[in-house]
């Protein structure tokens, strides 16, 4: 099956081909993709940075030869730290592309920024995280102009140089579990279950028993061995179901 690359800021990933479809992730600028099926001017999509499937406009995508791909393999991934970074797009004159934070690029695409991936730390995923407050939720969502509870984790990590899957149940499986909310530090992340035992929701602990996490929008809540407790709807809105240390 043929490779790609996202060569736009973003691109929706959808649930079947249609545009009316939900959307169940972002590819995000410099991220790779393996084609597994098309159907019209549709191609079903392996996201190779998370195992992600869905949907995306097949002219939303540039196919890369096999060769082309292991060259990208081969190079140092590096990500956009700033909320937007402009890129001079290769092999055009004067021609600018405005690429979220989180985006992967190579060098020769890099204009007036030197940030890269930092060294994972607890403080380091903290302070980043905070920056994302008042972010909106986005269902799909990867960008600081909407995200998802996954999403938020997996990008603030990734930009951490930590690789975590895109759903908060696939998330679930990485790390090493914390018994008590007492034995966690900063950093670490806390999963959150429905009804029927599935894991739907996931948050960054912050410490001092207080949780940051997108739900309506990036807050920070309490958290306590029950679940979220929202100080402004004076209930819990989440059930704790587990924790996770995964630097």
């Amino acid at each position: 099956m043929p490779y790609g690359i996202c060569h736009l800021s973003v691109v929706p990933v959808r649930l079947h081909p249609c545009e009316e479809a939900g959307m169940v992730t972002q590819l995000l600028f410099g991220e790779l993709l393996q084609v597994i099926d098309k159907q019209e001017d549709w191609y079903q999509i392996l996201v190779l940075y998370d195992g992600s499937e869905g949907w995306i406009l097949a002219n939303q995508i540039q196919l890369i030869s096999d060769k082309e791909y292991r060259k990208c393999l081969k190079k140092k991934e590096k990500y956009a730290h700033r909320w937007i970074t402009k890129l001079r797009v290769k092999n055009a004159n004067n021609v600018f592309l405005q690429i979220p934070r989180g985006a992967t690029f190579s060098h020769n695409h890099l204009i007036n920024t030197s940030q890269s991936t930092q060294k994972p730390t607890e403080k380091g995923i903290v302070a980043l995280a905070l920056d994302y407050l008042n972010v909106p939720f986005l269902a799909g969502g990867r960008t600081p102009f909407g995200i998802d509870a996954a999403g938020f984790t997996q990008i603030v990590y990734k930009l951490n140089g930590i690789k975590l899957l895109r759903t908060p149940e696939k998330q679930a499986s990485q790390g090493i579990l914390v018994d008590f909310i007492e034995e966690t530090i900063p950093g670490d992340l806390a999963f959150f279950d429905d009804e029927e035992g599935n894991i739907i929701h996931v948050g960054i602990l912050l410490g001092d028993n207080h949780i940051i996490h997108s739900y309506g929008k990036v807050r920070i809540d309490r958290l306590d061995h029950i679940g979220i407790f929202n100080s402004e709807l004076r209930n819990y809105t989440h059930k704790l179901r587990l924790m996770k240390r995964i630097v």
